[in-house]
């Protein structure tokens, strides 16, 4: 749900069935909704606070450096299980 924030604004209802009950989602669906727009907030308020650039640039860059440490743990992980095999 939280990766998918669009999610919240189009259910209109979310049920789960288990063994003939019946559980109503809604209510978990609007407090994370409610979650999510406090999260924006805050962030617009951080970006009020100074200069917007360099608030989106500061962004941009830990994106970056999120997505490159990630992407070096999958290589790393796939060299690990090739070695396995090999030594196998």
């Amino acid at each position: 749900m939280y990766k998918m924030i669009w999610l919240c604004k189009c259910l209109n209802a979310m049920d789960v069935t288990n063994i003939g009950e019946q559980h109503d989602l809604m209510p978990f669906v609007k407090k994370i909704e409610i979650e999510l727009e406090q999260d924006k907030t805050e962030r617009s308020k951080e970006v009020d606070k100074g200069d917007t650039m360099d608030n989106w640039k500061d962004l941009i860059e830990k994106e970056k450096k999120d997505h490159t440490l990630s992407k070096e743990s999958n290589e790393r992980d796939s060299k690990t299980k090739q070695n396995q095999k090999t030594d196998r």
